[in-house]
């Protein structure tokens, strides 16, 4: 295959779904309508799907066995699999850029001279505890997988050329995370998925809600750290008029229904689990809602604020919450921000949202917000215009940096 311009990274199926892989193929599409090529890779045991038929960017996806007396320790393994796959494909001609730290190590192993970006999405050191009771690693395994990925990320941090990343609070978590060295941290702006309200009455219809009932939405996956129990309870302090959609599936995803149960609220939840349409729920919405302990920068909630939907988010407040979108939405006035503790305090900034006049004053603050902001350009600028020769260092590159 000829040499691409970028490629574009990620963990899963070039096939699959995923917050990162919709990021990519965004990105990947902008960059092939500026005149350049662009190829995303993947992780798969199969061969991507033409992309003429499926309307995404090219594709590979490659093979990374699972060998019976390692497995436990894949993620240790990864780094030199994914390396071995890059040597197969010729380098890319203007850069790398990464949604994974594995394949930030893997691309500078094998291309020490390309430009190499690593597109934060979260850190994954701060976000696993969070997905097990009592934030503990639940084996030895689960202690050693741990230790792999903190290792990957560390080694990520000092061995991109710059790693881009969307807020001030994500650029604390990682200077945090990196205490013993500085690495390279370039702010740009992320895009963001835009839903047509249009359809609002046809799906309001279909889920059988009436003119004064008010849908709050929450995305994701159903998992201790997601905590859609968090959402439940804040539906109990709702007055009835108030319904809540939980669009994911995951382990916690019957827990949900026995919680709604308990606090009778089971005939005001929607439970559809995976939805492939998500347009349909946006559409009915009148707030998105994050119960999150950890989200860097939820994909959720950057879509509900570029379609003018109100959201409400947890306050950062690291190490016990990171919501690195939250500064967005207090700066915009785009919703409102709650105690993440306290579903009392969830359910009246829910109650503040949806109020009419504020409702209207906070949607209109988001499409602003979303207007200027949430977008590809600048990330795209940085990656077309870099070079083999690189700047290693934010005052080589005189690019403006986190503070």
């Amino acid at each position: 295959m000829p040499s691409p311009d970028v490629y574009l990274a990620c963990l899963n199926s070039v096939d699959g779904w995923g917050g990162t892989l919709t990021w990519s193929r965004d990105v990947a599409r902008q960059i092939i309508r500026q005149g350049h090529s662009a190829t995303l890779l993947g992780v798969g045991n199969d061969a991507a799907r033409d992309s003429a038929a499926t309307g995404h960017p090219p594709g590979i996806n490659v093979r990374v066995k699972a060998l019976p007396v390692l497995w436990r320790a894949a993620h240790w393994r990864l780094v030199s699999q994914l390396a071995a796959a890059l040597k197969k494909l010729p380098p890319p001609r203007t850069a790398f850029l990464a949604y994974s730290p594995f394949w930030v190590c893997a691309a500078r192993r094998v291309w020490p001279a390309a430009p190499i970006f690593y597109q934060y999405p979260c850190l994954l050191s701060n976000c696993l505890p969070f997905t097990w009771r009592d934030a503990c690693p639940p084996s030895l395994w689960a202690r050693l997988d741990l230790s792999a990925i903190r290792r990957a990320e560390r080694a990520a941090f000092q061995q991109a050329d710059a790693t881009l990343v969307a807020t001030e609070s994500l650029c604390s978590e990682i200077r945090t995370f990196c205490h013993n060295f500085n690495p390279t941290l370039l702010r740009v702006n992320y895009g963001a998925q835009r839903f047509d309200r249009d359809r609002r009455a046809q799906s309001r219809a279909e889920l059988g809600l009436g003119a004064n009932d008010r849908l709050v939405l929450w995305v994701g996956v159903c998992d201790l750290n997601k905590s859609p129990r968090t959402a439940i309870a804040g539906l109990a302090d709702l007055p009835c008029d108030y319904q809540l959609a939980i669009v994911g599936d995951g382990p916690q995803h019957a827990a949900c229904e026995q919680l709604a149960a308990r606090l009778n609220v089971a005939k005001r939840l929607h439970l559809p689990g995976a939805c492939a349409d998500l347009a349909r729920w946006y559409a009915a919405a009148d707030v998105v809602i994050s119960t999150s302990a950890y989200d860097a920068f939820p994909n959720a909630i950057q879509a509900a604020i570029a379609s003018g939907i109100p959201v409400v988010v947890p306050h950062h407040d690291p190490p016990f919450t990171f919501a690195g979108i939250a500064e967005n939405v207090a700066g915009a006035r785009c919703g409102a921000l709650y105690d993440r503790e306290s579903s009392a305090d969830l359910a009246a900034a829910i109650l503040e949202v949806c109020e009419s006049a504020t409702a209207r004053q906070v949607s209109d603050a988001g499409r602003a917000f979303a207007s200027r902001h949430f977008n590809w350009d600048e990330l795209i600028e940085r990656v077309l215009g870099s070079t083999r020769t690189a700047p290693q260092s934010p005052a080589d590159a005189g690019e403006p940096v986190c503070a």
